[in-house]
């Protein structure tokens, strides 16, 4: 009897110390939702949730799944998310997004049926590519009028970039390759002020020759000029109330004029919920 309520009690102790593992485990988003740790993150209705109790379809990608996969360009998505096609249209800067066959007729002038968005700022047809420093990327598929405006009737994709954190660190990457292609990327990220003011700093700049050539006049069309930069600020004055503004400039020098695109995110400061 004695040894029978001893295995009792060490199985209680275990449970017991299970629960408390798990609970540790937790994390509680701004939304009131139970995220667990290794979960993957996703903002489809406008706030952090987990991908598996999101009722929708949606292809989600973090920073390491987009190096682990070589996506280094929008186009690069196509790969990874079945049912996406981004195709050029007026020029190398100048990006269409297709879900599931809807998509933008750009010599009609008809509106987009698929919205791209970059830290919940819409982008239009002509903008410049963001695709560096990123946090994560989501492709939502079908209609997502409600929470994206009344032209992602096919679906949308969302470029989170990389918010400031409370670590000192840098990086810098490069490549190369065919018709004088090369790109560099850079980040620093410094904390100006320990779990109070965060800042971080991103840049991407690439140069490549076109395999375009007209005959008439032997001039060479395709090239890419362009040059880009990110700056993010992080205020988080109490453990209640965060604030992150992004300002980001991109300019592209091409054969027909681009103008430089200007972006900016300066979200109302909103409360969070602390996690324990």
């Amino acid at each position: 009897m004695r040894n029978w309520l001893k295995a009792a009690l060490a199985a209680g102790t275990v449970l017991s110390g299970m629960d408390g593992a798990y609970a540790q485990s937790q994390q509680a988003s701004p939304g009131g939702v139970t995220i667990h740790e290794g979960d993957i993150v996703v903002t489809a209705r406008r706030r952090d949730e987990s991908l598996s109790t999101v009722p929708a379809a949606i292809t989600a990608l973090n920073a390491t799944d987009l190096v682990e996969r070589g996506v280094k360009t929008d186009s690069d998505l196509q790969r990874i998310a079945p049912g996406l096609t981004i195709r050029q249209t007026q020029g190398n800067n100048s990006l269409t997004y297709s879900i599931r066959g809807q998509s933008a007729d750009t010599f009609s002038g008809s509106p987009s049926a698929v919205i791209a968005y970059l830290n919940e700022v819409p982008l239009t047809i002509n903008s410049a590519s963001s695709f560096y420093d990123l946090e994560n990327v989501q492709v939502l598929k079908g209609p997502q009028g409600t929470l994206f405006g009344r032209n992602a009737t096919g679906g949308a994709v969302l470029y989170n970039s990389a918010r400031p954190s409370d670590k000192l660190e840098a990086a810098l990457t490069g490549r190369v390759g065919n018709y004088g292609m090369w790109e560099g990327e850079g980040m620093l990220n410094v904390p100006l002020l320990a779990d109070k003011i965060l800042l971080r700093g991103a840049f991407d700049v690439i140069r490549k020759d076109g395999y375009i050539r007209n005959l008439l006049n032997d001039e060479r069309l395709g090239d890419i000029r362009r040059d880009s930069g990110r700056v993010t600020l992080t205020v988080e004055p109490t453990d209640t109330i965060s604030n992150t503004t992004m300002l980001q400039y991109t300019n592209t020098r091409a054969p027909i004029p681009v103008r430089p695109t200007l972006t900016a995110s300066i979200p109302a400061a909103r409360p969070t919920t602390a996690s324990r």
